[in-house]
């Protein structure tokens, strides 16, 4: 449709395969008869052309510029080679060429019989037989236009060309493709008129509009060589473009210059790709497809044969993985090893240009080094050219090989590359369960697949589970304090193998993934025949077993049982002891031979772990019966990542949650019918428990609820006072019923009065050291509600919100209500001094209490009874622990009175305040002249006057002046020095010294300018910022989310900016160093951190001090060093660090003569400090 005419259609050849065959076979014999010419590269079997002339090119434009010598290069573009060159000289050239003349009949016969037509609408051309041109598609057609360009190469002029490793280069040629070189401009335009000359009678045309020259002078004398741009060439009577120094040559896809290969941009042509990738409308799945097979190695060519740097290859991987993360929605303190790892390792398997591309490039150059020679006088690779392979190629092998070499492994290739990533990611938190990934091949294919598995949504939730990227406590808080309990109130650590595998709010969740990935097994072998029995009770000796499968097929029984194991558990391990479970039992044999008929019983466990990561023995043995294949296995695997966040167990980018994932509590409380008049109306408290229980299971569920009801309703504790009735419990068991009313007798016993049908027993409790009141079971801590906004709740609600918390909408409101209430009171935390530990301790034990009176209690009596008396006797500790704290505190108090006094009485300079001994007298004044503790720990403050010379005063003119009028300045001077530029710097005693000496007169009148120190802003370090992210939006987000309260928009604006972002180039954060105002510096000191995106990050102040590295002294650079160099380590001359095996020592300090046994980097050390001081002293 964009076509403007006939010129810019081209005939595609279609014949028949057996044709194509047949031409295959010639060319194969044609290129192995024909001697060719080594400059032409193209098309030849063996041979890397691409490699071999951009290296060819690159070593003679090196050698001319590093040893000044002159060079004539042209670069020539045949316009449409392969349509133009004409049938007469095809069989021409291959006649010189030594084609068999059978073969050139052949040849002429077939390009005479070929006719074209063209088709439009409902018409048809005449057949129109072409006359020059090889057809394209045809597997001889290379081989007929190498043997044109073949001839034209043979033919050049032998006295033109340049000189280079024992012959002379006159061309190099890649199909059509031709560059020309000559030592003179004149030897390059004898070269240039042959070769038009040749190429119009071949019917070939050079179009001279896209030739260029390149034309370099050596000067010899001068150690030099330029680029002489005035030098002009002409090609059929036209003139080609003359290169200049600052202008570039592409060959071959790679950038030239006059000194050799110019440095790739690899960062702005894939951030371009990148780009492209993320505005296209595309799935994830298919974003890192085209990563990974289109973007990436689009640059593989550029990176191997160009000009690379490592920094460069850096830059490009960190931008891929900053797109990836956001692609897939994960953290950005994701392993890096992640992105980089194979898949079946299990990681993400995008290369790491990083290492991939001195990889190629040195496999290339090792390629060149290990091709056949061919032993013709012109063969680069034979005879006097190994000069060039051993100085050049050798050089740029060594080159790379300091590029791949990691600690001292040189990785050679991308196996070995790959193998690297693996082991880092193995050796990450993150990562460390995912080693046994690579012993069951294809589990993890799902990442490279497509789309026809799994949806987008679904896609980045696999990888977030997969990685442990779930948005967990422990995660959010990682390298900062803070809450790390589960939300959930499980009073244990929130991570993602607690959510998923422990955390009873997530109990639904683990149950639909266990159930989906049965479900899907009991398919397959329904498929298969296989006849099933699902979770059958097998009574034994020692409890019913419940296999998940008993799956049969005539004398076959297989017993399948799955289990989602943890992350950090040996997966091998749990399927033997799943395999002993029921293989020990014989009952478990007895009754499926009996059910089943089957004698061949084989116990085959499912074992994963919730990373989707298969147990190695339990996926041999599955795929060894034919239960399942590769592919089921890859299924299984995403199923098992799915399932806990379909299910809600873990928030998701929106914040949804399963409906099962938000219960609180299994009890309710319903309505009570209108009471007897005269009788009080009473809390009625229904706990549901479907089927037969025995007499002392009903009197424990009894004194549970007796407990819940005693706390949530807000009745008297039974078991601490006196009272009458507080509430009733009724408690239903199928038909049975039974009325429990709370009746408090005394401190020392209650008694429980119930009615069970006709029935009525009285009970007596003892006190607590003969009966603990803890319950007798518990199997999960007391959950708390959710918060309003979705998210898991810190406070629990008060009871009756407890209570009647069912509907999440009720939660919502409680929530919001309580969140009000906190906001109006001032969200003032609780300070941990006004904590009654004592008090917070009894709370502890009434939580602990209702925790294990639930109905899912699964703790033994005996194991609830020892709970219950430890946690008394920490009860006991606690208390002694709060009475020694007094005491002390008491004693710290009296001490800070008396030191503070005596720091008042030292101040004020009068001995008026101390008594006899030393002993500060009672009269000493206690008012005014006390200040604040805090001002003994300030700096002394300085007042510091700058003099300076006016005019042309030289330094050693202002100290002379200086110097008359010491003798009658009355101001107190304590300390001059001097300053760079010839100044001099006073520092005086007091500010009134300071104000005297800046309006003395004399000093005007001697032309001596006096003016305060010049103080400098203060620096602040904020530590983990991303290196790519923008100098104004990181200013924005520090002030709108941690400033705007505190510092004005326009003040911020005036007195912040970034000075300066430093940190190691290779990593993804840096520490980012931001100029500030002091009220800026220290609002942001004082939160100690600052929220920029997602992420906190740390905030201190920046102490600049310049360091040499040489002889670590201070004040100047190692470049300026003049001193002897010492060792790191122990402050010595003589060895460097890395060869000392002496102890720590202080180099500062031991230039001095001093000890020094203190590390050389130690805050400790006396002139580290007065350096710090120093800085301190000159900033704001």
């Amino acid at each position: 449709d964009r076509s403007s005419g006939p010129r810019e259609f081209r005939p595609i050849t279609v014949t028949s395969s057996l044709t194509r065959l047949f031409h295959r076979i010639l060319a194969i014999r044609a290129d192995s008869l024909l001697n060719f010419d080594d400059s032409q590269r193209a098309f030849r079997s063996g041979i890397d052309g691409c490699r071999d002339n951009t290296m060819l090119l690159d070593a003679i434009l090196r050698s001319r510029y590093e040893r000044f010598k002159s060079a004539s290069i042209a670069t020539l573009d045949l316009a449409k080679a392969f349509d133009s060159v004409e049938h007469s000289a095809i069989m021409k050239c291959g006649a010189a060429a030594g084609l068999p003349p059978p073969m050139i009949r052949y040849l002429q016969r077939f390009y005479e019989d070929g006719t074209t037509t063209l088709t439009g609408d409902q018409w048809t051309s005449l057949p129109i037989r072409p006359t020059r041109g090889v057809k394209q598609g045809d597997p001889l057609s290379p081989v007929l236009f190498n043997i044109v360009i073949d001839h034209l190469l043979r033919s050049l002029p032998t006295e033109c060309g340049i000189p280079f490793c024992g012959r002379t280069i006159r061309a190099m040629a890649f199909a059509d493709d031709l560059i020309l070189l000559a030592q003179t401009p004149a030897g390059l335009q004898k070269l240039l008129d042959h070769t038009a000359s040749f190429l119009a009678e071949c019917g070939l045309r050079v179009n001279s509009s896209k030739c260029h020259s390149l034309t370099i002078r050596g000067l010899g004398q001068a150690k030099k060589t330029v680029v002489d741009a005035q030098q002009h060439y002409c090609v059929n009577g036209q003139q080609i473009r003359a290169l200049t120094s600052e202008d570039t040559l592409t060959y071959l896809g790679v950038v030239f210059s006059a000194q050799g290969r110019r440095k790739f941009d690899s960062a702005s042509k894939i951030s371009l790709l990148l780009e492209r990738l993320a505005k296209a409308p595309l799935k994830p799945q298919q974003r890192l497809y085209a990563l990974k097979c289109y973007a990436l190695p689009r640059t593989y060519h550029a990176m191997s044969l160009g000009n690379t740097t490592i920094s460069d290859l850096n830059r490009v991987d960190i931008m891929t993985r900053t797109f990836v993360r956001q692609w897939l929605a994960l953290p950005n303190d994701t392993p890096t090893a992640y992105f980089h790892a194979p898949v079946a390792e299990g990681g993400l398997g995008i290369p790491s240009t990083r290492w991939m591309a001195p990889s190629l490039r040195l496999s290339r150059l090792r390629g060149w080094l290990s091709q056949p020679e061919s032993g013709t006088a012109n063969d680069i690779t034979s005879g006097t050219s190994v000069d060039f392979s051993s100085v050049f190629v050798r050089r740029e092998i060594a080159i790379c090989e300091k590029r791949l070499t990691d600690g001292r492994t040189i990785l050679q290739n991308t196996d070995i590359i790959g193998r690297r990533w693996a082991r880092l990611l193995h050796s990450s938190i993150e990562g460390r369960a995912l080693k046994d990934s690579c012993y069951t091949i294809g589990q993890h294919s799902w990442v490279s697949d497509g789309t026809a598995l799994l949806s987008g949504k679904d896609y980045i939730a696999c990888h977030r589970v997969r990685i442990g990227a779930l948005p967990t406590r422990s995660r959010l808080t990682r390298g900062r304090h803070g809450d790390r309990q589960c939300r959930a109130g499980c009073r244990a650590q929130e991570t993602n193998n607690h959510v998923l595998q422990i955390c009873p709010r997530a109990h639904a969740a683990r149950i639909k993934r266990h159930d989906a990935v049965a479900n899907f097994i009991s398919r397959s072998l329904t498929r298969q025949g296989f006849e099933l029995r699902s979770e059958p009770r097998i009574p034994t000796s020692i409890g019913v077993r419940k296999p998940d499968l008993v799956a049969t097929m005539g004398d076959l029984a297989v017993v399948l049982d799955v289990q989602i194991a943890g992350d950090q558990v040996d997966l091998d391990y749990v399927r033997h002891e799943k395999i002993r479970k029921y293989s020990t039992l014989p009952e478990v044999s007895r009754y499926i031979t009996q059910e089943t008929g089957a004698t061949n019983i084989r116990h085959l466990p499912v074992i994963l772990s919730w990373r989707g990561v298969w147990g190695r023995r339990s996926s041999l043995d599955l795929l060894a019966l034919g239960t399942v294949n590769r592919r089921d296995l890859t299924i299984i695997s995403t199923r098992t990542l799915i399932a806990p966040v379909a299910s809600g167990s873990s928030s998701d980018s929106g914040g949804s949650k399963n409906r099962e994932f938000r219960k609180t509590t299994s009890q309710k409380v319903i309505k009570q019918k209108p009471p007897p008049v005269g009788k009080p109306l009473l809390p009625v408290v229904v706990v549901n428990k479907a089927g037969k229980e025995t007499e002392a299971q009903r009197e424990r569920r009894l004194r549970e609820a007796r407990i819940l009801a005693s706390q949530q309703t807000g009745a008297v504790d039974p078991l601490a006072g006196s009272g009458e009735a507080s509430c009733v419990v009724r408690s239903r068991s199928g038909s049975d019923k039974t009325e429990m009313s709370l009746t408090s007798l005394s401190d020392s016993e209650s008694r429980m009065e119930y009615t069970e049908d006709s029935a009525k027993r009285t009970r007596t409790q003892s006190d607590e050291s003969e009966q603990p009141h803890l319950p007798d079971d518990s199997v999960a801590k007391r959950i708390r509600p959710d918060d309003g906004d979705g998210g898991v709740g810190d406070e629990p609600l008060d009871g009756l919100a407890e209570i009647y918390s069912l509907d999440p909408k009720v939660q919502s409101v409680v929530s919001n209500n309580m969140k009000k209430k906190r906001l109006k009171e001032g969200m003032r935390q609780p300070d941990l001094r006004e904590v009654d530990p004592t008090t917070e301790m009894s709370e502890l034990i009434n939580d602990l209490a209702l925790y294990m009176a639930r109905d899912d209690a699964k703790i033994a009596k005996f194991a609830s009874a020892q709970v219950g008396i430890r946690v008394r006797k920490m009860q006991d500790i606690v208390s002694r622990l709060v009475v020694e704290n007094a005491v002390l505190r008491t004693r710290l108090e009296e001490k800070e009175e008396v030191a503070t006094r005596l720091w008042t009485v030292m101040k004020s300079g009068t001995g008026g305040g101390i008594g006899h001994g030393g002993r500060p007298d009672a009269t000493a004044p206690e008012g005014g002249q006390v200040k604040d503790t805090r001002e003994r720990a300030s700096r002394k403050p300085t007042y510091a006057v700058v003099l300076q010379g006016s005019g042309e005063m030289d330094k050693g003119q202002l100290q002379n002046s200086l110097r008359e009028l010491s003798s009658s300045v009355t101001a107190k001077v304590e300390r001059v020095r001097e300053m760079r530029g010839g100044k001099v710097m006073m520092e005086l005693a007091t500010e009134e010294d300071r104000q005297v000496l800046l309006h003395d007169q004399r000093l005007k009148d001697l032309g001596i300018k006096a003016q305060k120190e010049r103080k400098f802003p203060p620096l602040v370090e904020v530590k983990g910022i991303d290196r790519e992210m923008g100098d104004d939006r990181l200013l924005d987000e520090i002030w709108q989310r941690n400033l705007v309260d505190e510092v004005p928009a326009h003040e911020f604006e005036g007195k912040a900016r970034v000075k300066m972002k430093i940190g190691r180039r290779d990593k993804d954060q840096c520490s980012v160093i931001l100029e500030v105002s002091p009220r800026i510096r220290d609002v942001m000191l004082e939160k100690g951190r600052v929220f920029v995106g997602w992420e906190a990050h740390k905030v201190s102040i920046f102490e600049r001090t310049l360091r040499c590295l040489k002889c670590y002294g201070f004040a100047h650079k190692a470049k300026d060093c003049k001193k002897q160099a010492r060792c790191g380590n122990c402050g010595e001359e003589g060895h460097l660090r890395k060869d000392c095996t002496n102890g720590v020592g202080c180099a500062v300090c031991k230039e001095k003569g001093e000890k020094g046994e203190h590390s050389t980097w130690s805050e400790t050390c006396p002139e580290a400090r007065r350096r710090r001081e120093k800085w301190r002293e000159r900033t704001e």
